[in-house]
C-alpha cells in the first residue's frame, strides 16, 4: 500500500472526504489524486497530525510500539490496547479508535457493540 493509499484509507475510516482534508490543510484541490511519487515529509507530518498518526505510519504503514517517547504507554493497559487495535484494523469502526486514549476496555467494547449495531440498521 502505498502512502496516499493509506491517507485515503484514514480518511475513509475517519469518514472524513478526501477534498475536506485537503481543504482544512490547505493542499490544493485533487492533490493527492495527482501524486505519481508518494507524499513529501511535510505533507505527511500535516496528515498525520491531523488523523493523530505517526508519519512513519503514513509514509511506511509501520505502526509505533505503544510506548511513546516519554517511556509513558499510550494506553493504561495491554486489553485496552488489544481492543483499540481491533478497532483500527476493522474499517467503519475507525471512528473508535481515536476514542480509545482514556478509555476503559468495557466501554470500548460497549462503542464498538453499540457502532456494529447502528451499521446493521443500515
Amino acid at each position: 500500500m502505498t502512502s496516499v493509499e493509506r491517507v485515503l484509507d484514514l480518511c475513509r475510516g475517519h469518514g472524513v472526504p478526501v477534498y475536506v482534508l485537503e481543504k482544512k490543510l490547505g493542499f490544493s484541490n485533487a492533490y493527492l489524486s495527482r501524486l505519481k511519487k508518494g507524499l513529501p515529509y511535510d505533507r505527511a507530518k500535516k496528515i498525520a497530525d491531523f488523523f493523530n498518526v505517526s508519519v512513519d505510519y503514513i509514509l511506511t504503514g509501520e505502526v509505533p510500539p505503544k510506548e511513546s517517547e516519554s517511556g509513558k504507554k499510550y494506553y493504561f493497559d495491554d486489553e485496552t490496547a488489544q481492543v483499540a487495535q481491533e478497532l483500527f484494523e476493522t474499517p467503519g469502526l475507525r471512528v473508535l479508535f481515536d476514542a480509545a486514549r482514556g478509555s476503559d476496555p468495557e466501554a470500548l467494547k460497549l462503542a464498538a457493540d453499540m457502532l456494529k449495531k447502528m451499521k446493521g440498521l443500515r
